[in-house]
């Protein structure tokens, strides 16, 4: 058999040269686009209206990309390091306020001497999501303190490490307690706009406050990150069971600590053997004979939106694995002038992260959100176009 014969293939230097150097632009331009982010405009829903087209102009964040690292793309990423990854130092003074059932809420007041507030400062008023408390929103609290916000951050009875005096709790649509607290802090500081932020869960009962009350609301703007708008997909139907899990077991818990007080209205045994956020809700909150179509009803958050009278802000992420995509009502940001929606690509539940080193991208957007409708009202604009 003929030995086999190698011949060797000449190029030229200077095309070796060019495949070497492309090769490693190449693998360098790879590494840097995973710490790097990428560019994604947000999606903007809205009517015409002379409000909107101020907020626009004013708000440059709106027309901003948003940038996450490429690893930071992925929706269960975005979720659970919103809600896991430290969050910045703020300090809360606690105030609990009784309620005409004699029931109690907490009222956690942001103070530090690098938030300087005046007597007519604005208030911000932060719903944090249904498991939430304080410190899972010290990143929001601490940007609106900063931008000169007096922040206070709303605990539901029982919520948020408090204690529970009544025999019940407030279901996630029922805004009876809001609207006492927010008539209180009016009154306690009558010279202030009042403005709320609602995070995930938490929008349900801001939503149902707006509604319900209308233009008796008593609050110039709200705005909403990753809001559910439609709780019986969201929170029975639609949720994954991994999220229901984590909402259940941190509901329980919650729950467990006021078993004495909830003993002779609530089945407590039934209400923690159940893993199903249909049954579980159904033993905690549905009332005497009340059925779960009617307790649904009761709670549904959009059940009034028709008679929202102030300017509101939502920010939602298409690949949110918590409020799916397809149960947001796009038509009535196009219908009503005072709601606009802000749809990104990507960003999870409440996660909006561009990177793990900074606050969630809608921190700012909420404040420059807020700013721009106080500056648009103290001009005495109609909200209509």
């Amino acid at each position: 058999m003929d030995s086999m014969v190698l011949i060797p293939i000449m190029v030229p230097l200077p095309v070796a040269l060019t495949l070497v150097c492309t090769s490693v632009l190449a693998v360098m331009l790879y590494v840097r686009s995973l710490f790097t982010s990428t560019d994604t405009l947000p999606k903007l829903f809205y009517k015409e209206s002379t409000l909107n087209t101020h907020l626009l102009n004013k708000s440059s964040i709106m027309r901003r990309p948003f940038r996450p690292s490429y690893w930071l793309k992925n929706r269960h990423l975005q979720t659970i390091l919103g809600r896991m990854r430290p969050q910045g130092t703020v300090h809360y003074e606690r105030e609990y306020l009784q309620l005409s059932d004699k029931g109690v809420v907490a009222l956690d007041w942001v103070i530090g001497t690098n938030f300087a507030v005046r007597r007519n400062s604005p208030i911000c008023v932060v719903f944090p999501s249904l498991t939430g408390d304080a410190h899972s929103v010290s990143d929001l609290c601490g940007c609106l303190a900063r931008k000169g916000f007096r922040t206070v951050v709303f605990n539901s009875r029982g919520h948020g490490n408090s204690f529970l005096t009544t025999k019940k709790l407030q279901s996630f649509g029922d805004p009876l307690d809001v609207r006492q607290s927010v008539l209180y802090i009016h009154q306690k500081h009558a010279r202030a706009q009042i403005t709320a932020v609602a995070m995930g869960t938490g929008s349900t009962v801001l939503f149902s406050y707006l509604g319900e009350y209308g233009s008796s609301a008593r609050l110039k703007a709200a705005a909403f990150i990753s809001p559910v708008f439609d709780a019986t997909q969201t929170l029975f139907r639609g949720m994954s069971k991994f999220y229901e899990f984590f909402f259940l077991v941190k509901l329980k818990l919650m729950l467990l600590k006021h078993a004495h007080a909830l003993s002779e209205v609530v089945d407590i045994g039934k209400s923690m053997l159940s893993w199903s956020m249909v049954t579980f809700q159904k033993y905690v909150y549905c009332r005497g004979s009340e059925s779960l179509e009617q307790f649904l009803e009761r709670n549904d958050p959009m059940r009034d939106v028709d008679d929202i009278s102030v300017p509101v802000l939502c920010v939602s992420s298409s690949d949110d694995p918590v409020c799916r995509h397809k149960d947001t009502p796009f038509d009535i940001f196009q219908f009503y002038p005072n709601m606009l929606l802000v749809a990104t690509e990507h960003g999870g539940h409440c996660g909006f992260l561009e990177s793990i080193h900074r606050p969630s991208w809608t921190d700012k957007l909420v404040v420059d959100y807020l700013t721009s409708v106080l500056e648009f009202s103290s001009k005495g604009y109609e909200h209509s176009g």
